[in-house]
């Protein structure tokens, strides 16, 4: 059975990705309703299969052998030193290939750098 890492009943989106060292942001923005903003963290990506926009979130992280059919349709390996992460909403499923997760929440605003902060200063 995968090991669930997070479960988050808000949206998140697909924030940004930084070339230099493979690394992807997802970030859920405070909101009149939610007073705090969440940002999640892949580094040493390898691979993506995901929407844009995420409803909710589940992130699991898949055992070795396990089949996940995404990954294996598409071709991709997990390569050593990284994970397959398992992403599920209620209208998707799909996948990040990394070497790690991170996750923080805090009460920055919209545009504010994220606690990552993923460019040089």
């Amino acid at each position: 059975m995968p090991k669930e890492l997070l479960n988050y009943s808000r949206p998140f989106q697909l924030w940004e990705y930084t070339v230099g060292h493979s690394q992807l942001l997802l970030r859920s923005p405070k909101t009149a309703d939610l007073p705090t903003r969440i940002d999640i963290l892949f580094k040493n990506v390898g691979g993506i299969h995901l929407p844009i926009n995420l409803d909710s979130l589940r992130i699991s992280e898949a055992i070795e052998g396990e089949v996940v059919d995404p990954p294996l349709a598409l071709g991709m390996k997990v390569s050593k030193g990284r994970k397959l992460f398992v992403l599920r909403g209620s209208d998707f499923a799909g996948y990040v290939i990394a070497g790690a997760l991170a996750w923080h929440e805090d009460a920055g605003e919209y545009h504010d750098p994220s606690f990552f902060s993923l460019k040089p200063s």
